[in-house]
């Protein structure tokens, strides 16, 4: 003796009415005015007499098939078909330019943001006015050349870590540190 075991092939088609023949709800709780499967008239399909010689007529759209017929235009999985496919509602900007390859572009990226400091204004190596100068010297300087590049970004490395020190040097209790 042998056993086999498959998986459960679900239905894919959506759930169709028994009484009203619309998708997506039960007979049980239905309320609406019934209509064949068959013929189309106003009645359960079990109280049906078309005679089985004459064709079928689709309640949903008058086709010669019968209400539950998968390749009736009014079925969901033919509408899906029918449809272009969704356009992506979220578009998305182009990254900022190279600042390597266009100069001008500089200006453009954020700047770091300023570290709240735990300790007086005096101690703190960077200050707000520090970022301004920064950012109009940047865009003063609409072509710099690659060793303005390089001196700026040495600015900034000897600032970052200054505050590196600092933050390094004050006790574990006092950091501001966000949880």
């Amino acid at each position: 003796m042998r056993v086999t075991f498959e998986p459960l092939k679900r239905k894919t088609n959506p759930a169709q009415c028994y009484r009203c023949q619309e998708f997506f709800h039960h007979s049980r709780f239905c309320q609406r005015d019934p209509r064949c499967l068959k013929c189309a008239e106003k009645h359960l399909t079990k109280d049906c007499t078309k005679p089985s010689d004459t064709p079928a007529k689709c309640c949903l759209c008058n086709g010669s098939h019968t209400a539950n017929f998968t390749g009736c235009p009014q079925n969901p999985l033919n509408k899906k078909k029918e449809q272009n496919p969704p356009e992506p509602k979220r578009t998305f900007n182009p990254p900022p330019a190279n600042a390597w390859t266009n100069p001008a572009a500089l200006p453009a990226i954020k700047t770091p943001r300023q570290i709240p400091s735990t300790q007086s204004s005096t101690t703190s190596p960077l200050t707000t006015s520090t970022f301004q100068d920064h950012n109009q010297t940047q865009a003063t300087n609409s072509s710099p050349n690659n060793s303005q590049i390089f001196s700026q970004i040495s600015q900034l490395m000897n600032t970052f870590l200054a505050q590196l020190a600092v933050v390094l040097q004050t006790p574990y209790a006092n950091r501001n540190i966000q949880q």
